[in-house]
């Protein structure tokens, strides 16, 4: 039953979909709360907003913003009307543009004059790569981060784009956005924002995404399998076909539709006759593929079941990609690939440097399509669980309670009890 005295607020950066209100938890959140989301995707990311090939949520409980003043005057009625409630915001606005920091600095004025819990969540879910280096004072160096952007640039607009980038994170550095409490998802990111500026008046332990959403599912679903597998899992990523992430950085794409795909689908073939099992294309939230897809060899796409079709596979196949959280926590292999196309780019270099680190952490294999050696595949597929506890440890969870992110958010910041 819904208390109307008590409410949770989201106000997220990017388009609103049905995918994001499920990785949030807003349904389970429901039960016990009122749910708004304030959508201000348009006034932040207009272009990202119209390349992203998902549609936005036609829920009753989002409320989307195209003009600034009108999102200011919403906020504005909302804290008189709501002054004496039990409210919790989850301000999702990262400080990576300047439009995000004048967006966050009125926020944060506001809300520090409120009784209002106001949170934010670090919890990528997996290495991210500048952090995977111990921090020296070489690469806080000014000198060495030009040199670093010059090199990685892939072309004088994304120079552009990467140098606007650097300066909006230094002035961010001494801007920081009000918080009452910061949600962390693994120990690596625990130890580190406690030197960090950002260190609020209260750490609370969480899950990442996808690993809170295997907490929740596990309740539910039968044990992972890997003897009655019945399939095997590609986790793909947005792009060649449709617009990635880089897109706001103004990189090149590193590789392209016409050469990727057949690669992978000569992958997959061989592995479904080695292995005698379908490969299953689990899409990524930003596309919107029809199943079965011409592009996969008229192989099943699946949307918003990633974590069960993970638990019913032999083995993960991806590029790169936060859900392989649900492998590592079923213990599944995984097998990365990648191609000739990603050495003739900065931004493919960059992109490889990612898939071997993430490999090396889990110690798993990388296969260049381009360079597989067939018969020498199956035997390498390996599983190092003592490198998948220390990433689960490290990056997937710092809350061995077992509890979802929705019922840590009720209990310990609302104060709310749960039956």
């Amino acid at each position: 039953m819904v208390r109307i005295n008590d409410k949770y607020i989201v106000i997220y950066p990017y388009k609103f979909s049905d995918f994001l209100w499920h990785k949030l938890e807003l349904e389970e959140l429901s039960s016990l709360v009122d749910i708004e989301v304030w959508d201000i995707s348009q006034i932040l990311n207009k272009n990202f907003y119209e390349v992203l090939n998902y549609e936005p949520s036609k829920r009753k409980e989002i409320f989307s913003f195209t003009v600034k003043s009108k999102f200011y005057k919403h906020f504005d009625r909302f804290i008189q009307t709501n002054s004496s409630l039990n409210i919790c915001i989850y301000n999702a606005v990262p400080n990576s543009n300047l439009k995000e920091i004048l967006i966050n600095n009125f926020l944060s004025s506001k809300l520090k004059r409120t009784n209002f819990k106001v949170i934010d969540i670090i919890a990528p879910g997996m290495p991210v790569l500048d952090n995977n280096i111990k921090f020296n004072k070489k690469m806080n160096n000014a000198f060495y981060t030009i040199i670093k952007i010059i090199k990685s640039s892939t072309s004088l607009k994304n120079l552009f784009s990467q140098t606007i980038l650097y300066l909006v994170a230094f002035i961010a550095k001494y801007k920081k956005k009000y918080l009452t409490h910061l949600l962390v998802a693994g120990d690596f990111y625990k130890e580190n924002i406690k030197n960090s500026p950002l260190f609020p008046p209260s750490l609370i332990e969480v899950s990442s995404l996808d690993y809170s959403e295997y907490l929740r599912k596990t309740r539910k679903l039968l044990p992972s399998k890997e003897n009655g597998a019945t399939c095997i899992a590609f986790l793909d990523a947005n792009d060649p076909y449709f617009a990635g992430d880089g897109y706001l950085a103004n990189h090149k794409d590193s590789i392209t539709s016409d050469v990727w795909y057949p690669l992978l689908n000569n992958l997959f073939s061989f592995i479904e006759s080695e292995f005698n099992l379908p490969v299953v294309i689990c899409g990524h939230p930003k596309t919107n593929f029809i199943s079965p897809c011409e592009i996969f060899d008229n192989r099943q796409v699946v949307y918003g079941k990633t974590c069960e079709v993970v638990s019913e596979s032999k083995f993960i196949i991806t590029r790169s990609s936060m859900a392989i959280s649900f492998a590592v926590s079923m213990f599944k292999p995984i097998l990365f690939v990648t191609s000739d196309q990603f050495e003739t780019s900065h931004s493919g270099l960059m992109y490889k440097k990612e898939i071997e680190v993430l490999a090396s952490f889990l110690d798993s294999k990388i296969v260049n399509l381009n360079e597989i050696h067939l018969k020498k595949m199956k035997p390498e597929l390996k599983l190092n669980k003592d490198m998948y506890y220390k990433f689960i440890k490290n990056y997937l969870t710092s809350n061995f309670d077992k509890e979802a992110n929705y019922e840590v958010i009720l209990k310990k910041i609302m104060k709310l009890r749960i039956d």
